[in-house]
């Protein structure tokens, strides 16, 4: 190989190995904190301005990581002089001939052969080798493959968590298991009568619900609503009050 073919080919191994590992290791972290984050806010039901923090954090850090590990790297120039230091460096058999010859200096035709023959194909993937970057890669897939595993299985961790991630102040919930609906009996109530609201389950699974209530004064009650397969309504009397 001569030599401006293989500084090629290691300029360009170096930009893969780069572009690669950069954004494979982008993708994993990405992946590891939007997870990590959705699933403490489906634990814990994180406010809004915890959530805003965690966002701005994520984006802080996955920028930094990327300027670090993908922007700057790539940005960086790399002169055929550069280059044939590098591959002069961990070559030491070369003796300063690939410099000589990127300085435009001519070779005697010894010295020349001598060049080629220490410069096989195979020279570079020894001097860019890259020992880190399949563990990398693999990592990265792991993380995507496990992402889609939870996409599939539990839909609403990713739809529901990310647009409360993204839109950290936006009234969006979680997907509830069951849904109500809950209305009065009557629009208008004397007060001397009790009121009586309806509660409607118009989603859910076979489990029981336990609904409390409050009025103004702090007074209030608790009902536990039975357990019946699929939709159901049922009347609840409140005790006399403003409510």
């Amino acid at each position: 190989m001569d030599a401006p073919a293989l500084l090629a080919s290691v300029r360009g191994r170096l930009r893969r190995t780069v572009a690669l590992g950069g954004t494979a290791r982008l993708a994993a972290l990405l992946i590891a904190c939007a997870g990590g984050a959705v699933l403490a806010d489906r634990i814990w039901f994180l406010p809004g301005w915890l959530r805003l923090m965690i966002l701005l954090a994520i984006v802080t850090g996955l920028a930094g990581v990327a300027w670090r590990r993908l922007i700057r790297p790539l940005r960086a120039p790399l002169s055929d002089r550069e280059l044939a230091s590098f591959i002069e460096r961990r070559t030491p058999a070369l003796e300063g001939r690939l410099l000589t010859v990127i300085d435009g200096i001519e070779l005697g035709e010894a010295e020349h052969q001598r060049l080629i023959e220490l410069l096989p194909a195979s020279t570079v993937r020894t001097l860019v080798p890259a020992s880190r970057l399949p563990r990398t890669l693999a990592i990265a897939g792991g993380a995507i493959a496990a992402a889609l595993l939870v996409a599939v299985t539990v839909p609403t961790f990713w739809r529901d968590g990310l647009a409360r991630l993204a839109l950290p102040l936006s009234s969006h919930d979680w997907t509830r298991a069951s849904a109500f609906t809950i209305s009065t009996e009557h629009a208008v109530v004397a007060v001397d009568l009790p009121a009586v609201i309806q509660i409607e389950r118009i989603r859910g699974s076979d489990s029981a619900a336990r609904i409390t209530w409050r009025d103004a004064s702090g007074n209030g009650g608790a009902r536990q609503l039975p357990g019946i397969s699929g939709p159901w309504r049922t009347s609840v009397p409140l005790s006399q009050g403003t409510w």
